[in-house]
């Protein structure tokens, strides 16, 4: 089967993941400072900002794969990926916000996000609604 990417996507998913990333970490730096419900706050604007960068990014990078077969997307599926991609920025940033960080914290936020955008990715592709073979051309 024939496929391409187009490349003007590939960079659209790159910029996002860019300013999501960058976005979201500044959101997590300010947790720190706060307590409280305003740290609630800041984590919950990270995690939100992060999870839909992640999301976007990979819904994007999905998008720029060109089959020659239409391809549809189950919508419920979607919003459970979406839902794996939040779940796990917010357990990462609340985990990373401690005033004091040690090697296994961190090492459970890496897991955390690693394990979220795992799901994120494979609740996502099974999402995907398309003919296994192009259609006979008419």
């Amino acid at each position: 089967m024939s496929h391409y990417y187009d490349y003007r996507l590939v960079l659209l998913s790159v910029a996002i993941a860019t300013v999501a990333s960058y976005s979201a970490f500044g959101l997590a730096e300010r947790t720190t400072a706060a307590e409280g419900y305003g740290r609630l706050i800041w984590i919950s604007g990270g995690s939100v900002a992060m999870g839909l960068g992640i999301w976007s990014m990979h819904y994007i990078g999905m998008l720029a794969y060109i089959l020659p077969v239409p391809v549809l997307y189950d919508v419920p599926t979607v919003a459970l990926s979406l839902l794996a991609a939040l779940v796990a920025s917010l357990i990462a940033l609340y985990a990373v916000s401690r005033p004091r960080l040690t090697t296994a914290i961190i090492a459970f936020a890496a897991c955390a996000m690693g394990l979220g955008i795992s799901a994120m990715h494979y609740v996502g592709m099974e999402a995907m609604r398309l003919r296994a073979v192009p259609a006979p051309a008419a």
